[in-house]
Parts: structure tokens; sequence; C-alpha cells
């Protein structure tokens, strides 16, 4: 298989004698199989699995999908990763203040549900199968920086700046619960048994030295904090190991 380079189309010549109609010309593809745009005779390359100004890209847990949101009118792309092909393509509003350290783009665990946090300050989800909007989320004063969802694919954790880490229920059992009360949140994990969420802050909830970091941990069915601890770092990454989940 050819590497994916950029796709060049090789366009037919004019005036070489009598040329059937385009209407009448048998569609052509290119070596994957892929349809060519009209007086195209071959492509040098692949348009598959492109990833020209794309942020936030993120695999499925299973490794079938690779998401990522594009610049332009691409909007979200969700490709198969054994075949390169567009799977979805949705247009949500166009993404800006974009930071590194943001993570708005999650698969549900069962890899059917893809989650984003959108630049008009709402959260949405949709079925990758289909493109579906399975659920709908507003009520944030600005866009989500931080989503994760529940290892059950029951719940959606969602942090970013001006206001508390927020919980929606799937289910639609539950109404929306908040934890924790700060500035701004840089990281959500949630433990792999689902029992406990960590979020990470600034210290005391302020923007006044970006080093200063405060990790908080709660029982995620009572809502109860069980822990805080806050250090001077460089990063503000982290992840639960399963050996210290839910203590």
């Amino acid at each position: 298989m050819c590497p994916r380079l950029p796709a060049v189309l090789l366009l037919a010549a004019a005036g070489l004698g009598a040329a059937p109609t385009w209407a009448e010309t048998p569609a052509r593809t290119d070596r994957y199989g892929d349809p060519l745009p009209p007086g195209a005779i071959a492509r040098l390359g692949t348009e598959r699995l492109t990833l020209s100004r794309a942020i936030f890209p993120t695999f499925s847990p299973d490794g079938r999908y690779l998401a990522a949101v594009r610049g332009g009118a691409e909007g979200l792309c969700v490709w198969e990763v054994a075949t390169g092909k567009v799977v979805l393509r949705l247009r949500p509003p166009p993404f800006r203040g974009y930071s590194p350290s943001m993570a708005p783009l999650a698969f549900s665990p069962d890899g059917r549900a893809i989650a984003l946090g959108c630049s008009d300050q709402a959260v949405r989800v949709w079925e990758v199968a289909t493109g579906k909007e399975l659920h709908h989320f507003g009520g944030r004063p600005i866009p989500v920086g931080q989503l994760a969802f529940a290892p059950d694919g029951r719940s959606l954790f969602a942090g970013g700046s001006g206001g508390p880490v927020r919980c929606w229920d799937l289910t639609g059992i539950r109404p929306p619960r908040v934890f924790g009360d700060f500035l701004y949140v840089t990281l959500l994990a949630i433990s792999p048994d689902g029992k406990t969420l960590t979020a990470a802050t600034g210290a005391g909830g302020t923007k006044r030295d970006w080093r200063q970091r405060t990790f908080v941990r709660w029982d995620i069915a009572s809502g109860k904090e069980l822990r805080r601890h806050s250090f001077t770092t460089e990063g503000y990454w982290a992840a639960h190991s399963p050996r210290t989940a839910g203590r």
C-alpha cells in the first residue's frame, strides 16, 4: 500500500478527440476505491485519514475509530482506523480558544457515542454510527475544556472555566449534579471502578500562579469530598492507578 500522501489529481487533457460527456463516462475511482471528481483520471496519494489542521485527536476505547476537530468547514470528523475512511462528519459551532491542555472530546466507553464541548457553551453527544444527536447540554457561561465519561457510560462529567464540575446522567433518571466550586478546571479523571472523581484546578481556585495546582477527589455516589492536595508543578496531568481506585 502506498504511503498516505497529500492527494494530487491528474486531469484528462482536453481536445484529444471526441470524448464522451461526463454523464456517459463511468465513475472513476482511485486505487483505494474512493470516487474521483469529474475530469480526474487518477489520484496520487489518498484523502483518507488526513489530519491537517486537526486538534484534540482522540481514539475510541477499542482503537477502532479516531476522532478530531478540524479547522475550516470540516468540523468534527471520525475515521475508521483500519481503512482510513471518514465514518462521521459533523459541523458543530466552529471551535475557538484552543489550548493544548484542553480535552473537550471524548468517546463513550463502548465507542458508540462521542461528546464534544462546543464553542457555544453547549456539550453535545452524538451516535457514531448515524450522527444522531443524543444529548444537548447547555447552561455553562464559557466553553467546556474537559470531558470524561463514567466507565459504565451512564454519566458524563464536564469541567472548564467559570464554575464547578458538572455531571449529567445520560439515562435521564437523575438530575444534573455539581462537584466543587472552582474558577477553572484543567483536568478530570474517573477511577476505573467509577466510584471516585478527581479534578485538578489552580491553587485556591485562582489564576495567581499557574504552577500551583490543587487536586480534589470526591466520592461520586455521595458527592462527598474525600481528599485535597496542593503542590507546585510544571504540568497538570494525572491518571488513576487501578490499585488505588476508590481509596
